[in-house]
């Protein structure tokens, strides 16, 4: 044993218990320091600290600690031969309660007396041993120590029977030993089986959940990976679906483009017709009297009733702004639309500066001044120009 690490042990032990006040375990922590001491044939030491135990026992009135110093000095003496001075030490065992000798102290205190040829007095501490018994080993050793006071003591017929009794007792240990070696392997390999089997068995329970939690691993990566892809292809389906609205949307825009462009042709081709009406007459007037004042008088009359109707005439007017609106993406409805607080002279204004009347022209049918027409032109195209209106550079620009 390594007494060395019990002394350095106990004495701080020691240490701390005398500043807790604790005097019960510094009691203990002195009987073993010397216990250490004796261990390491350190008798000087030993003796010190068994005295300073009994000291303190003896004020605490702790039979049991009192009685184990006892003991342990009377076996040191013993063992250095010296039964007077152990007898001295232990002396006081006899006069303690019996209760609270042990049967190491009992044993002791029978091989004193038996070195000091006080038979009777080693018999009745052997006797009260035989009562403190409790296994084989502590029966052998009695009768091996009852063998030496009768050899001691000169009755040759009572030591022979304690060695033979002594002999079959420890044939007995020995037996007791190998059976409870045996059994101790036994257990021993049984509890290594159970334990390798408990082992397994929480190896497969681990290997059992790590193959559970990879499963569940790859079953939500797999979930995940399908769920991205669903996502994806609901994705691109709803960009194809959005794609084929806009071609929807693009064809119907395309379709109704056409009938508008069919329209307008058909607008157009009425104007021509009109508009070579206008000059059929002018020149069947032309022809029918040629280079005379009526020739004159008539082109203007047609001329002029031509200008009449087209800035008097309401449904003139209107056809004139569906072609100007034909012509030029609605501009004349978004103009209405766009610049509610217009007068109807501005409106009528716009559509003929759209329709591409000159200011000359445009003076003949509202009957302003040319100088007038450029002002109220200049005026208008300010307000668009100082207008947040969407179609403000579609107006300008076809001014």
């Amino acid at each position: 044993m390594n007494y060395e690490g019990m002394l350095e042990y106990y004495r701080k032990a020691l240490s701390h218990f005398r500043l807790l006040g604790n005097t019960s375990s510094q009691n203990s922590a002195q009987l073993n320091l010397a216990n250490a001491y004796f261990s390491l044939k350190d008798t000087t030491n030993a003796r010190k600290y068994y005295a300073a135990a009994l000291s303190l026992a003896r004020k605490r009135a702790d039979d049991e600690i009192f009685a184990a110093c006892l003991g342990n000095l009377g076996s040191m003496y013993a063992a250095g031969g010296n039964y007077s001075e152990a007898l001295k030490v232990v002396g006081e065992l006899g006069r303690l309660d019996p209760q609270t000798v042990s049967f190491f102290e009992c044993i002791l205190l029978a091989e004193i007396y038996c070195g000091l040829h006080k038979f009777d007095s080693a018999r009745y501490f052997l006797t009260l041993a035989r009562d403190e018994a409790v296994d084989l080993r502590d029966s052998a050793a009695l009768n091996y120590l009852s063998f030496q006071i009768e050899t001691a003591d000169g009755n040759p017929t009572a030591a022979k029977t304690a060695i033979e009794k002594y002999i079959e007792l420890s044939d007995s240990v020995s037996r007791l030993a190998l059976y409870q070696s045996a059994t101790a392997a036994e257990r021993k390999f049984y509890k290594e089986q159970s334990e390798f089997a408990d082992y397994r068995l929480q190896v497969r329970t681990y290997v059992g959940i790590l193959i559970f939690i990879l499963i569940g691993a790859a079953i939500f990566l797999i979930v995940y990976i399908f769920r991205q892809r669903i996502r994806r292809k609901q994705f691109e389906i709803g960009r194809y679906m959005a794609a084929v609205d806009h071609l929807r949307r693009s064809e119907s825009r395309i379709i109704s483009q056409l009938e508008r462009t069919k329209g307008m042709e058909s607008r157009l081709k009425q104007l021509a017709l009109s508009r070579f009406e206008m000059l059929d007459n002018l020149g069947r007037a032309f022809y029918e009297r040629e280079n005379t004042q009526k020739q004159q008088a008539e082109v203007y009359r047609q001329v002029k009733s031509f200008m009449s109707r087209l800035s008097s005439d309401p449904a003139a007017k209107k056809e004139m702004e569906e072609i100007v609106d034909t012509v030029n993406d609605n501009i004349i409805a978004k103009l209405r639309a766009q610049f509610p607080r217009f007068k109807a002279s501005d409106i009528d204004l716009l559509c003929y500066i759209y329709a591409g009347f000159s200011a000359p022209i445009i003076s003949l049918l509202t009957g302003d001044s040319v100088a007038n027409v450029y002002n109220r032109k200049s005026r208008l195209k300010s307000r668009i120009a100082n207008s947040d209106t969407p179609g403000k550079d579609l107006f300008l620009n076809e001014m």
